[in-house]
């Protein structure tokens, strides 16, 4: 979801990912980063029998010591694309097939 498709006015970062630069959205870390909220990434592993696992990172940001500036957003939205982009990387069987 949070890859670039076209989605109206929604707010969006430019990070690089895989190499390239892409659009992610970006407008629900400038909330959390607003209101000093929390952001953690997890990831969902999908194993045999039906069992899954999660599997959770630390925070991205200091609730208490964040803001919203255009750099802080940048920098979170890039520490989230190299999450994805090293999860991928070590899971690749859980990327999914879309065009």
């Amino acid at each position: 979801m949070d890859v670039w498709r076209d989605r109206g006015n929604a707010r969006t970062m430019t990070v690089e990912v895989f190499g390239q630069e892409r659009e992610f959205v970006s407008g629900m870390t400038e909330i959390a980063l607003r209101c000093k909220a929390a952001i953690v990434v997890g990831f969902i592993l999908s194993l045999p029998g039906y069992r899954y696992r999660m599997i959770f990172h630390p925070w991205l940001t200091d609730p208490e010591g964040a803001d919203d500036s255009v750099e802080n957003v940048r920098s979170v939205m890039q520490q989230y694309a190299r999450l994805i982009e090293e999860h991928t990387r070590k899971y690749p069987s859980h990327i999914s097939k879309t065009k």
